[in-house]
């Protein structure tokens, strides 16, 4: 059940930033944690080590503690931290072999050190109140790993509001945690006690372990053996009594109950997620739909032959012209043979002035397609700015027009390969090639040659297979904007309200 639940979690996608999306991917991280780092291991291992985490505030002292409790200074401890801070994590070489491939060691270095608690894995996490988001986002995963968290304060910084915050987060979500004041004085200590168990009592958590170090006093390196016996003490108790397994299990039922109903929230928002992708894919191709059929329209009824075009063809097929005279029923006259190659050059320059026009035709469509997409989309209650200005990023509307005419032409020399007769006594192959492009462009005078000397059904493919390339440079853009989304599995929601369904059976 677990596996599959992490594979359907694993599988789920959250790319819309709808209200609570935040929240939700959260709880999606939160979940993937849990599984892979405390369920599943202890499913499929019950020699597992009881997993025990630091954390805390800034300037707490958890290095300092984390290093004197191994007995090795391995994590960086000090008032001015690195930006980036990778979790520590500390075993006794007995646990390695069970703890080898476990997803914890994924989240931060592994050192396996003879002074380390034999059936602890001890880790020092990142400050909860880092300014790094990276650094805050692993406590918090961390602390979803733990078997128990202890959270790491002192007597200044205890009342601190956010450290409450995520203490009393860890609670609700069934996290077993205890709470250590570090550096406390002699006679700070009765006030300070009797304060941080009356606010753990009002919290809620008035059955987690309170434990007090000393405050060392000025000092560099470990703390000695004598500050940090009562701590260790305490966790060799808990992995030498049994307690371990015992307070892994606590853990681990305590928030399977609440994964069901945050495996529930979720699949309604990857449902919702996949409905508002569909409406604006549809929204989408709505909005594309006329231009294309407007293109398509043109290409076929040879819309694109006019003005340019048509000047280029009367210039160079007018009394005196290259093409004067060109006739598929007459062949060239002798002293006319040897033009063939300025006939071709002009024929070409023709389709040149063919192409341009269909060029900027197709460039002020999709043009208007990425407005029109656009505007549809803001009909959608969702901010799709981001969206928008993702596909705007992505769209290269020079190389989609400079794609759609390559395939053409690359069709229009294949037709012309194929056409019967295979030579044509006014032009050669590159003048027969822009001879078909412009009458399928919809230049009369160039339509009415190809037609008698390619044939009917040669200048009809032509235009349809430029129907088909405009058309779908105009779904390319539509391509473009539905990557801009992202995508939700279809099945993903009801995958997840069957493994929600599972674990309310079972929990």
């Amino acid at each position: 059940m677990a596996q599959r639940t992490l594979a359907a979690l694993e599988g789920a996608r959250l790319p819309l930033d709808l209200p609570g999306a935040d929240e939700l991917e959260e709880s999606r991280a939160r979940l993937i944690t849990q599984l892979r780092t405390r369920v599943l291991p202890h499913l499929e291992n019950e020699n597992l080590p009881v997993i025990v985490v630091l954390g805390g505030s800034s300037g707490a002292g958890k290095s300092t503690l984390f290093n004197s409790l191994v007995g090795r200074e391995i994590s960086p401890a000090s008032v001015l931290r690195p930006t980036t801070r990778m979790p520590v994590i500390a075993m006794h070489p007995v646990d390695a072999p069970y703890m080898r491939g476990h997803a914890l060691l994924e989240l931060g270095r592994a050192e396996t050190l003879p002074g380390a608690i034999p059936g602890v894995v001890l880790v020092d996490a990142p400050d909860l109140d880092s300014v790094e988001e990276h650094n805050r986002e692993l406590a918090r995963r961390l602390l979803d790993a733990a078997d128990l968290w202890i959270f790491v304060t002192t007597p200044s910084r205890y009342g601190d509001s956010y450290s409450w915050d995520v203490l009393r987060d860890a609670h609700a979500r069934g996290a077993s945690t205890a709470v250590v004041i570090n550096r406390l004085t002699r006679h700070a200590e009765a006030a300070v006690v009797e304060d941080l168990t009356a606010r753990l009592r009002d919290a809620g958590l008035g059955q987690s372990p309170l434990l007090t170090v000393a405050d060392a006093g000025p000092h560099e390196g470990l703390l000695t053996a004598r500050l940090v016996d009562g701590l260790r003490a305490r966790l060799l108790q808990l992995a030498s009594s049994g307690y371990a397994n015992t307070l892994a299990d606590t853990t681990t039922a305590a928030m399977l109950p609440g994964m069901a109903e945050q495996l529930e929230t979720l699949s309604e928002a990857v449902d919702m997620q996949a409905t508002v992708i569909d409406q604006l894919k549809g929204a989408a191709a709505t909005a594309a739909g006329k231009a294309a059929e407007e293109l398509r329209g043109s290409a076929r009824r040879g819309k694109f032959g006019s003005g340019a075009p048509t000047a280029a063809w009367l210039t160079a097929a007018s009394s005196g012209g290259v093409l004067s005279g060109v006739s598929a029923e007459v062949g060239p006259r002798w002293l006319q043979r040897g033009a063939q190659a300025r006939r071709d050059a002009a024929m070409t320059a023709v389709f040149s002035a063919a192409q341009d026009a269909i060029a900027v035709a197709l460039r002020a469509a999709l043009e208007g397609v990425a407005d029109s997409i656009a505007a549809a989309w803001q009909d959608i209650p969702l901010d799709v700015t981001p969206l928008v200005e993702r596909a705007r990023d992505e769209l290269n509307l020079d190389a989609a027009g400079r794609h759609a005419l390559d395939s053409w032409r690359s069709t229009i020399k294949g037709l012309v390969a194929d056409s019967v007769p295979a030579h044509h006594p006014w032009f050669g192959p590159a003048g027969r090639a822009s001879l078909l492009g412009t009458a399928a462009a919809g230049v009369s005078g160039a339509e009415r040659i190809a037609r008698d000397g390619l044939g009917v059904t040669t200048v009809r493919e032509a235009r349809e297979d430029l129907a088909e390339r405009l058309a779908g440079a105009v779904d390319g853009v539509v391509d473009t904007y539905v990557r801009s989304l992202g995508s939700v599995a279809v099945g993903n929601g009801r995958e997840l309200r069957l493994r929600a369904a599972e674990f309310s059976e079972n929990f």
